[in-house]
Formats: structure tokens, C-alpha cells, sequence
């Protein structure tokens, strides 16, 4: 546990040190929607690489074919990534029965064509990040996979320390917002709308 610790704690401090850089240069702070959005875009990217069969993963598709993610994500009986981004509002006092309902957020996730905003938050507008999470996933994912390679984080595991990072931010979160749902939607919408969609090799502007 202590190589996911510990990759967890550099991949916070990774998103962090660029969004206050970018904070400094337009003159304001750096944005916690952005950070939590990225966060939840980085647990994704990892998801769907440890899950998804290429083979359901093309190109010329805007969305992943199967449900591949979904043991890992919500439904297995522990260790799910649900309960570990969770459990940042967990350790701040958030009833367990409060919890969002993961299986509604990913129905809504898998709209796919439908869906009027990618990920589809349920938030308000105010909270949305304003840096688009799927172009999160991308820039930060050879930075990510090199902070896992040096902590020998393999396999699932390196899925569930960026859930660990985003439930840390989460934990450090909660004083920017009023109601500590808003904080855990954007992580978990984001982090269900992110693993439904082709991943990136590039930004999109």
C-alpha cells in the first residue's frame, strides 16, 4: 500500500503544481473544479487501460463498446474505485446513505450520443471545470504512468491510487463548497463519463 500512497500523494502534487502555475499567470487562483475534474479524468484513463479490451477501443469511435470498467468501478463487493474516491467524503463525516448512486451515474454516462455535455455533470454550471477533463487525461497520462512505474504500482492498483488522489483531493476540497456533494459528483461523473469515452492520444481544443 505504501507505493500507491505515495504515488497517490505525487500525482495530487503533479495536477496541483499546474493549475496553480496557471492561476499565477491569469491572476487568479487555481481552480478546484479543474483539479478534481482532472483527477477523476486520470482515474478513467487508468481504468480503461488496465480494463478495456483493445478490441473495444477504436479510433473512428467517440465511445468504448462493453461494460468492461464496471467491476472495478462500482460493482465488485470491495475495492471498487466508487468506494475509494468515497471515501474522501467518508472520512469528513458524509453518511454512508448520502453517498450519490453509482449506478445511475454511470446510466447516465453511457448515454453516449445523447448526452448534451461529455462528462455529464449534474452540478451546477458554476462548478463545471472549466478545463475539459478528457484533455486532463491526456496531457497528464505519460506523467501519471511515470509516477506509477517508479512506485512498481501495477496492474488494477495503479487505477485505484488515482482514485486515491482524487479522494485525498477531495478531503482537501470540501472547505471551497458549501454542500460536499458538489466535490464528489465532479470526481465521480467525471470519472464514469471519462471511462465510457475512446481515450484521447491528443488534446482537443
Amino acid at each position: 500500500m505504501s507505493g500507491i500512497d505515495e504515488a497517490s500523494d505525487e500525482i495530487i502534487e503533479l495536477v496541483a503544481n499546474h493549475y496553480n502555475g496557471q492561476g499565477t499567470q491569469d491572476g487568479q487562483g487555481p481552480s478546484t473544479d479543474d483539479m478534481l475534474g482532472a483527477l477523476g479524468a486520470i482515474t478513467a484513463d487508468q481504468l480503461v487501460k488496465v480494463c478495456v479490451s483493445p478490441d473495444n477501443i477504436k479510433q473512428s469511435s467517440r465511445w468504448i463498446s462493453g461494460q468492461e470498467v464496471d467491476d472495478l468501478l462500482y460493482r465488485r463487493a470491495d475495492d471498487t474505485l466508487y468506494i475509494i474516491v468515497c471515501s474522501g467524503a467518508l472520512a469528513l463525516g458524509m453518511a454512508f446513505e448520502s453517498l450519490p448512486d453509482m449506478e445511475e451515474i454511470v446510466a447516465r454516462a453511457s448515454m453516449g450520443d445523447l448526452l448534451p455535455v461529455v462528462p455529464p455533470l449534474t452540478v451546477d454550471e458554476a462548478f463545471y471545470p472549466q478545463d475539459w477533463p478528457p484533455n486532463a487525461a491526456v496531457r497528464f497520462r505519460p506523467y501519471v504512468n511515470a509516477i506509477l512505474d517508479k512506485h512498481k504500482v501495477r496492474g488494477e492498483e495503479r487505477a485505484m491510487a488515482c482514485a486515491f488522489a482524487t479522494a485525498k483531493m477531495i478531503r482537501m476540497a470540501t472547505e471551497h463548497y458549501d454542500d460536499a456533494q458538489v466535490p464528489l459528483l465532479i470526481a465521480l461523473e467525471t470519472l464514469a463519463g471519462v471511462a465510457r469515452m475512446t481515450p484521447l492520444e491528443k488534446e482537443i481544443d
